[in-house]
């Protein structure tokens, strides 16, 4: 059974229906990568809300190697290593 989700990462935000809060991350992020591709803001996490207001939180470097933006994965991973020094 499908819900509607709220996912969110930097500056965007997007409503995705989804059979799982993990899918609509998936889903959300790759909607708005083809949408804006190289200009797309991403954070470290993508946030996932679902309409009774769980939240799931998902590194954006999984979500990206999920989609199967290997490059892009590695370096939001590298870069998240970077900050945590």
């Amino acid at each position: 059974m499908t819900k509607l989700y709220s996912v969110a990462s930097s500056d965007w935000r997007i409503r995705i229906e989804a059979d799982d809060a993990c899918e609509a991350a998936v889903e959300g992020t790759s909607l708005q990568y083809r949408r804006f591709g190289n200009k797309l803001n991403l954070g470290f996490c993508v946030v996932v809300i679902d309409e009774s207001g769980v939240l799931n939180i998902f590194k954006t470097s999984a979500v990206l190697q999920d989609i199967g933006l290997h490059s892009l994965s590695k370096t939001m991973h590298e870069l998240g290593k970077a900050v945590d020094e």
